[in-house]
């Protein structure tokens, strides 16, 4: 668990510990991933590779600024299966 960020500091630095904290988290561990704050409202835009992931943007989020909402923009990238697979021999 992240220690929680002052909610006191500047804007900027609260955005840069974020991206790092959802980029190195492993639970999460998506570089992409872009914040901005208006207020007290967070929003995480972005792609990021499962569910799991995206439900760990907000349990990161939470742990840093408890007191903050989340407004999780990120989207779960799709990788279908090829439907015209190549039969190997």
């Amino acid at each position: 668990m992240a220690q929680a960020l002052d909610p006191q500091e500047p804007v900027d630095y609260i955005v840069g510990h974020l991206e790092e904290a959802l980029a190195c988290d492993e639970r999460v561990n998506e570089q992409g991933l872009h914040v901005t704050v208006h207020g007290r409202r967070i929003f995480v835009d972005g792609t990021v590779s499962t569910k799991e992931r995206h439900a760990a943007v907000a349990e990161i989020v939470a742990e840093l600024l408890p007191d903050w909402s989340l407004v999780n923009q990120a989207t779960v990238a799709d990788f279908p299966e090829p439907s015209d697979m190549e039969a190997l021999s």
